[in-house]
C-alpha cells in the first residue's frame, strides 16, 4: 500500500477581530525637548518663541522655546535620518536635509510635506539663496546642487570636490558659494556659472571641514574643522582674519545675531563662547552629560542652545548657567532595558540597568526602588500576575513575588538572558541566553527540568504554547524550533531566510507563527483552524483509528479529519494505539502533527511585506490580535493586526502614532494594557479597547 503525502484541512471559522483602539493612559517622564535620538541641527524661528530641531532619530521636531514643550513633530516614512535644516516663507515652511537622499520641504502649520527634492546620495546640509527663490544641498558623493524651491528643479551641479561635502554658505549677495568637504578643502564657486574660483588648503590639513557659517553682515564667515581649530575668514577674498586651537575638536559653530560672539560645542564637553573680533575665548560653560554638537543662538542672543545626549540645552550667555524650561529637565535620556505592565495596568516595573523602578498608579505611596546584583536584561511576569522573572547580563534569574516584590528565588544560567516566559499555569519557567543556550526550570522550586540544545546563536525570544507542552525558541541562527517540554522526538525546525528573527507570534496553539526581525518582510505559516467535537467513547476513536488503513484514499482522510476534529483529548488516546501498519503509523503521526502545529512540511514563508520595518511583534493574550513596532529610529509607531484564517494572510487593522519612538511592547497578563517603552526614555501605558 503506498503510502500518501497528506494535510489535513479542518476548517473553523475564525473570530474576527472588530474594531481595536489604543486609548493613551499616561505618558511617564516627559519633560523639555526630549529627542530619540542624538539632535543634527538647531535653529531659531522668526518668531523668537520657537525652535526648531533635526535628529537621528529620522524626525524634525519644533518646540516652544520657553517651556520645552514638544509643538509638532515632522517625519515622513523612509526618510532616514535628519540632517541640515532651514527655515523659508519667513518660517512658515522650512527644508529638511535627510540620509534618504532627499529634501524635504514641510508645511510648519500641519506636518505636511509639500515638495521633495531627489539627491544623488545624502544629504547633509542646506544654505539659502538670499532671493529667497533657491537654496543649496551637499552631501556625500561629492554632490553640491544648486536647487529652484518652488519647481524642485535642479538648477546646476558643482563639480569638484573629491570628497563627501557637509557644509556651504551663499555670499556676496547671492554671487558666491562657498563650500568644505572632507576632502580637507574649502572652494569658492561662481554661483551662476558653476566655476571653482579658488580652492583652500592648509599644510598641515584641515582635515573635514565641518561647519561654515557666515557673520551677520555676510562679509566674514566662520569654520570649524577637524584639526581643532576655529577660524574666521574674508567673505570675498578667503583671507583668514584670525584663527582658536580648541582643547578638542568641534563640529558645529554659530554667529551670535548681534555679531559679537561665536559659540562652538567640543568634544571636551564644554561650550566655547569667542569673540568674534579676534578669536579670544571669553567664557567655556560645562556641559550636561558630556560632548555636544548643535548650537545656535536665540533671536535675541541672550541664551545659547546646544544639542546633547538626545535633548537640548538652554545657557544663560552672560552667566553660563543652564536654564531650566517650565517643563523641567528629562531625568531619563534613554530607553529603559525592560518592562511588565501589571493585571489591569494598575503598576508597572522598568528596568534601567540594575535598577526596577516599581510605579503604582493607583497607590502612588507604594512606589520604590529596587536593585538587582547586575545588569537587567528580561522581564516577564507570570500569567496570574503572582510572579515577575527577571533576567540579568551575567546568566542570572530572579524570581519575585509582586505582592511585595520579595526575591523568593535566584537561578543561574550560562550566559545572558535575553528574554523569559513562564508557562500559563505558571509551573515551569524558560529562558534564551545569548550564546544559543534555552533552559526550562521547575516553578516554585527553581530546579532545572532540561536544557533544550540546538541554536548556535543569541536566542532572541522563548515562549511556552500548547498548554505549556511545547516551547518556541527563535535565534540568530535564522531557525524558529518547536521543543517537547518532556523531551519526547528532535524539534521542529523552521528556518528563516533573510534576516535574524528578533520575535514571534504563536496564536491558535502554536498552529500560526508569525515572525519579525527588523525586515520589510514578515515570516508565517498559518494552518486552519481544528473543529473540536465531543469523544462519545474509546470505541469511537478505535473505530476511526481502524479506518486510518482502509483501502479507499478518502475514507481514510475522513478518519484524519474526525481525529483531528476531536481536538488535543484525544492524543492520549491515540498514543496508546499499537500497530504495524505503516499506513496507520503515518497517518496518527500526521494526525498528531495536525493537533500541534508541528507538520514538518509546512515551512515558514513570506506572508506579508510593508512599507517599513517590521519588529517586535506580541500577541494579545487573548488571541484577538497582535500589535508590533512600525518603522525604526525613533519614530517607531504601533501597528495593530490580526490573522485571516480562510485567506492564509495578515490583514493590519490599524497603525497608531506615538510621538515618542515606541521600542518595545507588552501586555498585561489579561490583555486589558499595552505598555510601551518610548526611544526618547518615556513609558506610555495604553488601554486596549475592543468592540
Amino acid at each position: 500500500m503506498m503510502i500518501r503525502p497528506f494535510i489535513g484541512i479542518f476548517l473553523l471559522a475564525g473570530w474576527v477581530c472588530g474594531e481595536v483602539s489604543l486609548q493613551e493612559v499616561e505618558t511617564v517622564g516627559v519633560a523639555s525637548f526630549q529627542h530619540a535620538n542624538s539632535t543634527s541641527e538647531v535653529i531659531t524661528h522668526p518668531d523668537s518663541g520657537h525652535v526648531l530641531s533635526s535628529s537621528r532619530d529620522h524626525c524634525v521636531r519644533l518646540w516652544e522655546l520657553k517651556s520645552g514643550k514638544l509643538v509638532r513633530r515632522f517625519t515622513e516614512p523612509g526618510c532616514g535620518m535628519m540632517w541640515g535644516i532651514r527655515f523659508v516663507k519667513e518660517g512658515k515652511e522650512f527644508l529638511a536635509a535627510s540620509s534618504s537622499n532627499r529634501v524635504y520641504r514641510f508645511e510648519l502649520a500641519t506636518g505636511k510635506v509639500l515638495m521633495t527634492y531627489e539627491h544623488s546620495d545624502d544629504v547633509y546640509r542646506l544654505a539659502l539663496h538670499p532671493d529667497g527663490k533657491h537654496f543649496v544641498a551637499v552631501g556625500s558623493a561629492k554632490t553640491v546642487i544648486l536647487w529652484e524651491l518652488e519647481t524642485g528643479k535642479k538648477v546646476r551641479t558643482f563639480h569638484g570636490h573629491t570628497g563627501d561635502v557637509y557644509t556651504a554658505i551663499v555670499v556676496e549677495d547671492g554671487k558666491r558659494l562657498i563650500t568644505g568637504s572632507s576632502d580637507d578643502t574649502v572652494k569658492q564657486w561662481d554661483l551662476r556659472s558653476g566655476e571653482c574660483l579658488k580652492t583652500l588648503k592648509e599644510k598641515p590639513t584641515f582635515g573635514d571641514v565641518f561647519t561654515l557659517v557666515t557673520s551677520p553682515d555676510k562679509r566674514r564667515f566662520a569654520m570649524v574643522s577637524d584639526d581643532q581649530n576655529l577660524r574666521v575668514f574674508d567673505s570675498a577674498s578667503l583671507e583668514e582674519v584670525w584663527k582658536t586651537k580648541l582643547s578638542s575638536e568641534g563640529q558645529v559653530v554659530a554667529w551670535s545675531p548681534d555679531g559679537r560672539w561665536l559659540a562652538t560645542a567640543s568634544k571636551d564637553g564644554q561650550l566655547y563662547l569667542l569673540a568674534a573680533t579676534d578669536g579670544r575665548v571669553a567664557k567655556k560653560i560645562k556641559t550636561q552629560k558630556g560632548a555636544h554638537t548643535p548650537v545656535t543662538f536665540s533671536e535675541d542672543g541672550k541664551v545659547l542652545i546646544s544639542g546633547g545626549d538626545w535633548i537640548l540645552h538652554l545657557h544663560d550667555v552672560r552667566t553660563g548657567e543652564r536654564i531650566k524650561p517650565s517643563m523641567g529637565f528629562s531625568s531619563h535620556s534613554f530607553a529603559y532595558d525592560a518592562l511588565v505592565v501589571g493585571k489591569g495596568g494598575q503598576w508597572t516595573v522598568m528596568a534601567d540597568g540594575s535598577r526596577l523602578e516599581i510605579r503604582d498608579r493607583k497607590n502612588p505611596g507604594e512606589c520604590r526602588v529596587i536593585t538587582e546584583s547586575g545588569e537587567v536584561t528580561s522581564m516577564v511576569l507570570s500569567d496570574d500576575g503572582s510572579f515577575l522573572a527577571i533576567g540579568g547580563e551575567q546568566g542570572e534569574i530572579s524570581i519575585r513575588e509582586t505582592k511585595g516584590f520579595t526575591r523568593v528565588h535566584r537561578l543561574k544560567a550560562t550566559t545572558a538572558i535575553t528574554s523569559l516566559d513562564f508557562s500559563s499555569n505558571g509551573s515551569r519557567l524558560v529562558s534564551g541566553e545569548t550564546r544559543g543556550g534555552v533552559t526550562v526550570w521547575a516553578m516554585p522550586t527553581g530546579e532545572k527540568v532540561r536544557d533544550l540544545v540546538g541554536h548556535r546563536d543569541t536566542v532572541n525570544k522563548v515562549a511556552f504554547h500548547a498548554g505549556g507542552e511545547q516551547v518556541i525558541t527563535v535565534a540568530d541562527d535564522r531557525t524558529l524550533r518547536i521543543w517537547s517540554v518532556s523531551g519526547g522526538g528532535a524539534p521542529v525546525l523552521l528556518a528563516v531566510k533573510d534576516y535574524n528573527p528578533d520575535d514571534f507570534l504563536s496564536l491558535d496553539d502554536g498552529r500560526s507563527l508569525l515572525v519579525s526581525g527588523e525586515s520589510e518582510k514578515l515570516y508565517g505559516r498559518i494552518l486552519p483552524k481544528v473543529n473540536q467535537r465531543k469523544i462519545k467513547d474509546s470505541a469511537q476513536v478505535r473505530q476511526l483509528v481502524g479506518q486510518l488503513g482502509d483501502e479507499i484514499y478518502q475514507k481514510r482522510e475522513q478518519a484524519m479529519q474526525e481525529l483531528a476534529g476531536f481536538g488535543r483529548k484525544v492524543l492520549p488516546l491515540l498514543e496508546a494505539v499499537k500497530t504495524t501498519d505503516p499506513e496507520v503509523r503515518a497517518r496518527l503521526i500526521g494526525v498528531r502533527n495536525i493537533l500541534w502545529g508541528t507538520l514538518s512540511n509546512q515551512d515558514l514563508r513570506v506572508i506579508k511585506e510593508f512599507d517599513e520595518d517590521l519588529s517586535g511583534i506580541v500577541a494579545d493574550p487573548k488571541g484577538r490580535f497582535w500589535v508590533g513596532r512600525l518603522g525604526e529610529n525613533g519614530v517607531e509607531r504601533i501597528v495593530l493586526g490580526r490573522i485571516d484564517h480562510d485567506q492564509k494572510v495578515v490583514a493590519v487593522i490599524k497603525t497608531v502614532e506615538n510621538l515618542h519612538g515606541c521600542k518595545r511592547l507588552v501586555f498585561s497578563p489579561d490583555g486589558g494594557h499595552l505598555g510601551s517603552l518610548n526611544a526618547d526614555g518615556t513609558v506610555t501605558l495604553y488601554r486596549v479597547i475592543v468592540e
